[in-house]
């Protein structure tokens, strides 16, 4: 990490630039991203994890070669909408696997064993909630 800041072409305006972007990007993916989305876990928490991951990424994005790390308006909506993309697409292989579980449990028979979704806070089938749990917590 030392090689970053020696090699002369990193100033603290570059550096709290790309600081900038990536919290904007992170924060972004945190609303629509079903994990972080979620109303279990507190604002403050989600804030302060948006401002340590922005602090630690900050150095890496303002040293790639082809970084154009500068503020405006362009870049920051561009940066609102990477993160909302990366959230919604998220979100939407949650409710792919949410779907799949559901025909499953059909097919097998478990249509009527529910379980709480403590994310979304209704019930799911019970092949919905493992396809989705069997996903996001082995990747």
């Amino acid at each position: 990490m030392d090689e970053i800041f020696t090699r002369g072409n990193l100033d603290w305006s570059h550096y709290l630039s790309a600081m900038v972007l990536a919290m904007v990007r992170l924060s972004s993916m945190m609303v629509a991203a079903p994990f972080f989305s979620s109303q279990a876990i507190p604002k403050q928490i989600k804030a302060v994890f948006v401002f340590a991951c922005s602090v630690l990424l900050a150095p890496i994005v303002a040293s790639l070669p082809m970084a154009q790390v500068e503020l405006g308006v362009l870049p920051l909506a561009s940066e609102v909408g990477a993160g909302l993309v990366f959230g919604f697409s998220l979100s939407l292989l949650n409710e792919v696997l949410l779907f799949a579980g559901q025909v499953l449990g059909v097919q097998f028979s478990f249509s009527l064993a529910n379980l709480l979704d403590p994310n979304s806070d209704v019930q799911t089938p019970l092949l919905a909630q493992t396809f989705s749990l069997m996903v996001f917590k082995s990747s």
